[in-house]
């Protein structure tokens, strides 16, 4: 059975004006405000709201079982509980700092993530969970660090000194906002109602044993909770976090009572397999059977009704007396030869919910560049604030890696080659998240150095070699309005080619050729001015459309390029050959319209002959090229088929 919910209401901080009509009761109520804050596990994420449902007897803010925290739009979430009775008011920080929000915040920002580096992200996070504490300390009597190790986070001494410095800074702008409500004077001169003392509350207890045994002996316990107190105060002490005055630190720690903790049970909603392994334990143990009805009721899930010891090392009874201090005489925690009388006020619940609107109002959920929220990110940003300066101190001297005995203009090739080395170089020494920032600032400004000018043109020649010119347009295409190049040259490849000309009898130099033209006919045309201009040229036939429509005849209709003659078209061939030798080698009759398809006119004489060699004998025949005719014989055998031979001259 659980007990009646206690009289009081839900506080959200981001909805407070809505909250304070249903307080018109008790508007006039003097409260002490205690604030749970610090980190917790991924199965614990709810242990804040436990520990407060722990002090108050009662299942108030802490979710069902099975059911997750839920943060809002601004990666955190401030929620508490006031209760009437106890005039006190709990709040608690649920944020990037607990590994269950954590997990929501990086799903949420998963795009985040694979543009900008964890650290970036973490940055971002890390100032908004800041600025919750910096409220947090500005309006709270009591604050509670949860840790879930019994070890202190040293990470700590960094955040709470750079709050404390943010503090003084923005502490005129606090007093402005201040002046205008229903605040004392001391209020608005030091920006918070008293110098908050700090509690820690370790979660886990590294002695072994069960819960009952350590329970029972109450001197491991507690040597290990004075122990943890002193290397606490000596680590603030040192650190300088807090100090002799109270009213000149961020926050201060009691110096005749207790402020630590260590929690040796577990909540079944904050870690389940570890609940059920400490009951099986007990249940294993000798004693079980004399303790049996005991045990069977320790199991509900009821905070209040859960296993109690009999002396009272109860986190209930650790914080009531702090409370119960604070709600009479107030906290005094000044230490010194002449120590000064420390500022604390109760205020009422109405001027509470007021100040506490506009504190948040100007810490929370102000724009990311108010100036809380641009020093914080300044002063936390430790390692990005490093590796920007890392990083800014090597880009230079990378960048003249890169320029170093660079040649007027070079290939896309050496372009690369130049920017991997001076990528080494940037990579030994710059480190940190603003890495990845900074290589593609560097890349792009080794591109803009070679494409201001010092591009080479890298047009392939016939032969393979790329133009060494400068980036440029050709004659041929210099009115090419879409190329911004302004330089106009021919390809120069700085190749030179040994060739011959077309009769075989002279060998001349040639630039690499870019272009068929250059190839296949200007450099051979130079030359036959020189050597074979006068001799004679050959025009073979060249097909030429009647019409530009007309399409060239398929594969399947053209004639092979090799035939031999049928055996009745080669007895014809050497019957022509024997009438043509014994005609008159000084007369011939012209060829007719009929017998000449390979040419619109005839070849001419010419007095240069080939050598060719005869299979029959050893005598050399010499045939005129020139002299060749062509016969044209019909049979009509052949299906219309046209035979053409070769008759040479005698």
């Amino acid at each position: 059975h659980t007990k009646p919910p206690p009289y009081g209401h839900r506080i959200n901080i981001s909805n407070l004006e809505q909250i304070l009509p249903e307080l018109s009761t008790a508007l006039k109520e003097k409260v002490c405000i205690v604030s749970f804050v610090g980190k917790t596990t991924l199965k614990g994420g709810s242990v804040k709201a436990n520990l407060i449902d722990d002090v108050l007897g009662n299942n108030v803010l802490e979710p069902e079982l099975g059911v997750d925290e839920e943060i809002g739009e601004g990666n955190f979430k401030i929620e508490g509980f006031y209760h009437r009775e106890s005039r006190v008011i709990f709040l608690y920080c649920f944020g990037a700092f607990d590994s269950a929000c954590l997990v929501q915040v990086c799903k949420r920002m998963e795009q985040d993530l694979k543009d900008k580096s964890f650290l970036d992200v973490w940055s971002d996070l890390h100032c908004t969970v800041a600025q919750a504490l910096l409220f947090l300390f500005h309006v709270s009597h009591l604050v509670l660090v949860v840790h879930p190790t019994a070890t202190l986070d040293v990470s700590y001494v960094h955040l709470f000194r750079t709050l404390d410095n943010i503090r003084q800074k923005c502490l005129q702008s606090i007093t402005d906002a201040l002046k205008a409500l229903p605040v004392s004077s001391e209020w608005v001169q030091n920006g918070r109602p008293c110098s908050p003392r700090v509690l820690f509350v370790f979660l886990s207890c590294p002695l072994e044993g069960t819960s009952s045994e350590l329970l029972e002996k109450l001197s491991p316990i507690k040597k290990l909770e004075h122990s943890l107190e002193d290397q606490v105060y000596r680590i603030l002490r040192k650190s300088r976090v807090i100090t002799n005055i109270s009213g000149n630190s961020l926050f201060a720690v009691p110096a005749n009572q207790e402020f630590v903790y260590v929690r040796t049970t577990t909540s079944i909603r904050e870690d389940t397999v570890d609940f059920f392994l400490q009951k099986l334990r007990t249940f294993c143990s000798p004693d079980y059977y004399e303790s049996l009805s005991e045990d069977f009721l320790s199991l509900s899930l009821d905070p209040a009704q859960s296993e109690t010891p009999s002396h009272e090392h109860t986190f209930s009874s650790f914080l009531w007396q702090h409370i119960e201090l604070a709600l009479s005489k107030g906290f005094d925690d000044n230490v010194g030869r002449h120590p000064i009388p420390a500022d604390f006020e109760l205020p009422t619940v109405s001027v509470w919910f007021k100040v506490a609107a506009k504190l948040r109002d100007l810490i929370l959920f102000n724009d990311s560049k108010s100036s809380v929220a641009s020093s914080l990110k300044a002063a936390l940003d430790v390692d990005i604030r490093f590796s920007e300066g890392r990083c800014g101190k090597v880009l230079p001297v990378a960048s003249a890696s890169y320029q170093e005995n660079l040649p007027s203009h070079y290939t896309a090739d050496y372009h690369q080659r130049k920017l991997a080395h001076a990528f080494q170089l940037f990579s030994m020494h710059a480190r940190g998240p603003a890495f990845q920032r900074y290589a593609q600032q560097l890349r792009e400004d080794c591109d803009a150095i070679w494409k201001a000018g010092r591009q080479m043109c890298e047009v392939l020649s016939l032969t393979g070699n790329h133009c060494v010119n400068p980036l440029h347009k050709t004659p041929e295409n210099a009115e090419d309005e879409s190329e911004e190049d302004s330089l106009v040259m021919p390809h120069c490849s700085q190749v030179k080619l040994i060739s011959t000309c077309n009769c075989g009898r002279q060998q001349s130099t040639r630039d690499d050729p870019f272009i068929l033209k250059a190839a296949n006919y200007n450099f051979y045309l130079m030359l036959s001015a020189e050597c074979c201009g006068v001799l004679e040229r050959i025009n073979f036939p060249v097909f030429e459309p009647s019409s530009a429509e007309l399409e060239p005849c398929a594969s399947a209709c053209a004639p092979p390029e090799h035939f031999e003659l049928e055996p009745r078209s080669r007895s014809r061939a050497k019957s022509l050959t024997r009438s043509q030798t014994r005609s008159d080698s000084g007369t011939r009759s012209p060829l007719s319209d009929s017998e000449s398809d390979f040419s619109s006119e005839s070849p001419e004489s010419s007095d240069a002959s080939d050598s060719r060699s005869s299979d029959v004998g050893d005598s050399e025949k010499s045939i005129s090229l020139s002299e060749a005719r062509t016969q044209h014989t019909e049979d009509p055998d052949d299906d219309g088929e046209i035979q053409c031979c070769y008759l040479p001259r005698d």
